[in-house]
């Protein structure tokens, strides 16, 4: 009965030219949006015109930007939302499948409520040919992150304008389980190719966040804990998966390389280039992950790695909770960058005022406040109980208050999908832990908002900004669509699993 009304829904809800009517779209305050319904029509218009009919090859994947009229990628990109950085954008018709991995979800959960399977089955085929298409034969390294994509038109791994071909991966792989099922010489590959031809040296673990795609150069120094627990997650998996002892080792030399460069407030440097400057929001994510993967490796060292990933992941705790958060206070926050010797905010381009997290107004390198109220939710989750497991989750419930005293973002900042996105998964993880319907009401409302923000009556597809016109992954419209759909499920009490999703860093 739920899947029947569920589609009378989604087709009453779409007009005859393929997308949402006005009247759906911009309701009377009274009435909320059909998030069903615009979840439905912006996952029909990726899958239906978003995906590669370009070139000479024709593939699954999905464009990363598209004119939201001619649902088509434009002859050059477009200018950018605020703080998007040219260097960090595919190319035209590029393919970006790590930005790409939250409306992957959203694909399964569709299938799963409505019966109609090809959502799944477009994720499926988009993520084989990802790992089939845009892997370098020569290291392994697959072309997505923070400057790659697979070109639909030129059929290759590209980067936008004159930039090299660099391999960092913006945000964790979650589809390891799907990938490994079906390509596991391709995943083992990949995994392999990071510890050979990312990590620089083998007993130290200096390594660099870039490294050449398509060939052997490794570089040095800027050793993002951020990246580090990317690196760290897939060789948990590739370790679980195959038991090659290579993998093991490649999680030791890092797990001893940041258990060597903790201070005596158990803070991290950001990288090995730049002295007393910590990102406590990216040591927290880095935590994390090694706190997964120490469950994957038990059986390397009889169990010892695992146990010195997890006193690793202790002392960073100590660390992130000594800080003096403010998350309570709106124009305050987390602490998201701080002088590594004392704790205080710092922010990342000088010893000055500054490194606050911010309720709106994301950038590169900038982390909202929601944000880091879902890394504290995931950590406060895997600890389970216990003073820093509550310390955690106050510190979460916290930002969700903070952001349920507040109004609409300020007119003058340039929004982006995925600060939305990350605030209403915020309120529903709030709802979840403290049992209070108040945080369901907040999801709402933010849901409500970012609907009258990101799509109109021109196209199926929401805005890459508020005043950027077009659509593109880079500004998470990935994640808002995900948490549209998690919001739709609470709402209706949908007996449907949804992924925790935090991936946003």
């Amino acid at each position: 009965m739920i899947d029947i009304k569920l589609r009378m829904l989604c087709t009453a809800a779409v007009c005859a030219c393929g997308w949402l009517s006005v009247s759906v779209l911009h309701a009377e305050d009274t009435q909320p949006a059909d998030l069903m319904a615009i979840v439905t029509q912006t996952c029909d218009a990726l899958i239906e015109h978003g995906r590669d009919r370009w070139g000479d090859e024709k593939t699954a994947l999905i464009a990363s930007v598209l004119d939201r009229k001619k649902l088509a990628p434009p002859d050059k990109l477009p200018k950018g939302g605020a703080g998007v950085r040219n260097g960090d954008r595919t190319t035209p018709a590029g393919s970006n499948v790590n930005m790409q991995q939250n409306f992957f979800r959203t694909f399964y959960l569709l299938s799963t409520i409505t019966g109609d399977p090809k959502y799944a089955q477009a994720a499926d085929a988009a993520l084989l040919d990802f790992i089939r298409k845009a892997q370098s034969p020569v290291t392994g390294l697959v072309g997505w992150g923070e400057h790659l994509g697979y070109d639909l038109k030129a059929d290759e791994v590209q980067a936008f304008g004159d930039q090299k071909l660099i391999h960092e991966p913006k945000k964790p792989l979650v589809f390891w389980d799907f990938l490994y099922e079906h390509e596991p010489e391709r995943m083992l590959k990949y995994a392999t190719g990071i510890w050979e031809h990312q990590i620089h040296d083998h007993k130290t673990g200096n390594f660099s966040r870039h490294a050449s795609f398509d060939k052997h150069s490794p570089r040095t120094n800027y050793d993002f804990t951020k990246e580090a627990g990317h690196f760290i997650d897939i060789w948990g998996n590739a370790y679980q998966a195959s038991g090659d002892e290579t993998y093991g080792k490649a999680i030791d030399v890092l797990t001893q390389r940041y258990a060597r460069k903790l201070n005596d407030r158990n803070l991290l440097d950001y990288d090995s280039a730049r002295a007393d400057y910590c990102n406590n929001g990216h040591n927290l994510t880095f935590a994390c992950d090694v706190f997964d993967a120490a469950s994957r490796v038990t059986g390397y060292e009889n169990g010892k790695l695992s146990e010195r990933m997890v006193k690793l992941t202790e002392a960073i705790d100590r660390g992130f909770l000594a800080v003096d958060h403010r998350p309570d206070v709106p124009e305050l926050g987390f602490i998201a960058t701080c002088t590594t010797g004392n704790g205080e905010p710092r922010d990342r381009n000088g010893p000055g005022p500054g490194g606050y997290s911010v309720q709106w107004g994301m950038g590169y390198g900038r982390q909202t406040t929601s944000m880091n109220a879902l890394h504290c939710f995931r950590r406060a989750s895997q600890l389970g109980a216990g003073s820093d497991a509550d310390a955690y989750r106050q510190l979460a419930l916290d930002a969700a208050e903070g952001y349920a005293k507040t109004g609409a973002p300020p007119e003058d900042i340039d929004v982006w999908p995925v600060e939305y996105g990350a605030v209403i998964l915020m309120h529903l993880a709030a709802a979840q832990v403290s049992n209070d319907p108040s945080h369901l009401i907040q999801a709402r409302r933010r849901a409500d908002e970012a609907v009258k923000l990101f799509w109109d009556e021109s196209s199926p597809l929401p805005k890459s900004s508020i005043r950027a016109k077009h659509f593109e992954t880079i500004t998470g419209a990935e994640t808002l669509v995900f948490a549209l759909m998690a919001l739709h499920i609470a709402e209706q009490d949908l007996p449907v699993d949804v992924p925790f999703s935090d991936i946003d860093r």
